[in-house]
């Protein structure tokens, strides 16, 4: 249930809290009655969730807790490791960087809500996801999206190359139960200009607030032998703004889900 508010901005936050405290929020508003207090992008997702959270935590004093400790959390958060942190594969000269292998198992370890990955090429990415499906196996909780990059192979339709990708894909890379939510972008198999070209970043949002951002894909060459550079950083703003984006991108139909077997 938590999770849920886990989207809003830091503003957000603040102005759920105020509304609350003040009464011009109450549970049980209707949509329009959510909008009059001030919420638009995310109106309907709050008067969703607070009659779960009032039911749950027993009173709207309860929820004005939470909401506060989610905001003194992220506070906290932002203070302790408010700078990038450098990632490579290859050589690690002077100590001052960190290794894409192990900074990505801890991530995948580490996730409690939600992970959205986006990459363009995965080969032999099975080891690198096990950790991640590990832990998704043993918490129901926790949502997994992967965007994924479909290359068009000569000889094939759109519709024949999505369909060998949706079998490919699970049994190469992520032959783990359960699945991830894996999207691809139907512009990447049309004429040139026609639509998105391809999917070409590689990143990972765990629970929107830390970000990986590099050029590794998501294959063994990557992870092992290339020379690649990236950074880490824990920011719930970028964090937010990156999911609120591939969010949209798959509402508007840019990105749809891949049918897999």
């Amino acid at each position: 249930m938590l999770s849920d508010i886990l989207q809003l901005s830091d503003h957000d936050l603040d102005q759920l809290q105020d509304a609350l405290s003040q009464g011009t929020i109450a549970s049980g508003a209707s949509l329009q009655q959510t909008h009059q207090a001030g919420f638009d992008s995310h109106a309907e997702l709050i008067r969703d969730w607070l009659p779960k959270a009032v039911s749950l935590l027993g009173s709207v004093a309860g929820v004005i807790a939470v909401v506060r400790l989610l905001r003194d959390e992220r506070r906290r958060a932002a203070k302790e490791d408010p700078h990038p942190e450098l990632i490579v594969t290859g050589p690690n000269l002077g100590g001052r960087s960190r290794d894409t292998r192990v900074v990505v198992r801890e991530l995948f370890e580490s996730a409690r809500h939600s992970v959205l990955i986006v990459g363009y090429a995965f080969h032999g990415s099975d080891r690198i996801f096990k950790p991640l499906a590990d832990r998704m196996a043993g918490n129901s909780g926790l949502t997994v999206r992967i965007i994924v990059n479909v290359h068009p192979e000569r000889g094939r339709s759109a519709a024949e190359t999505i369909r060998k990708f949706g079998e490919d894909f699970p049994r190469s890379s992520w032959p783990f139960h359960p699945r991830p939510e894996i999207y691809y972008s139907p512009g990447s198999l049309e004429d040139q200009g026609s639509g998105l070209a391809s999917v070409h970043a590689k990143l990972i949002v765990v629970d929107q607030t830390r970000v990986y951002l590099g050029s590794a894909n998501f294959t063994t060459a990557a992870f092992q032998r290339n020379l690649e550079a990236g950074i880490r950083l824990r920011s719930a703003e970028m964090g937010r703004e990156l999911t609120r984006y591939f969010d949209e991108m798959i509402s508007s139909g840019y990105l749809c889900l891949l049918p897999t077997t």
